[in-house]
């Protein structure tokens, strides 16, 4: 896997581009978004969003965050929220159907600057809207 990313970072209030580094695989996922157990959504055709998948039920998501993906008009884009922290990658169909790899930086940043993401905790996004 290579290219790059859009990490969504809960904890510190921030979203941006990661660059994949040489060798990355899907096991190395799980030590980026902080995480032992992940799920993919599909927010957007064409990309996988590796999240917590243990975040909602857990008993943890006031203390780990939660996220929103809207796109330039204000839709939402998958679910209501996200818990936890999240890495957004392209999805392909390979020789073993379909697995995920790194946008070219022009896809990411194309992505990167159409997307809204609100984080905050679930009373903030639920109910307050913020």
């Amino acid at each position: 896997m290579n290219g790059y990313g859009i990490l969504i970072n809960t904890k510190d209030s921030k979203f941006g581009l990661y660059e994949i580094p040489e060798g990355f695989d899907f096991r190395d996922i799980y030590d980026l978004i902080g995480v032992h157990y992940f799920e993919i959504a599909h927010p957007i055709q064409g990309t996988d969003l590796y999240i917590d998948e243990e975040g909602l039920i857990n008993g943890s998501v006031d203390e780990i965050g939660v996220f929103q993906l809207k796109d330039a008009d204000g839709e939402i884009l998958g679910q209501t929220m996200y818990a936890g922290n999240g890495l957004l990658l392209k999805s392909v169909w390979g020789d073993e159907g379909a697995e995920s790899n790194g946008f070219t930086k022009e896809e990411a940043m194309r992505i990167y600057n159409s997307l809204i993401v609100r984080m905050g905790s679930p009373y903030e996004i639920a109910i307050l809207g913020i």
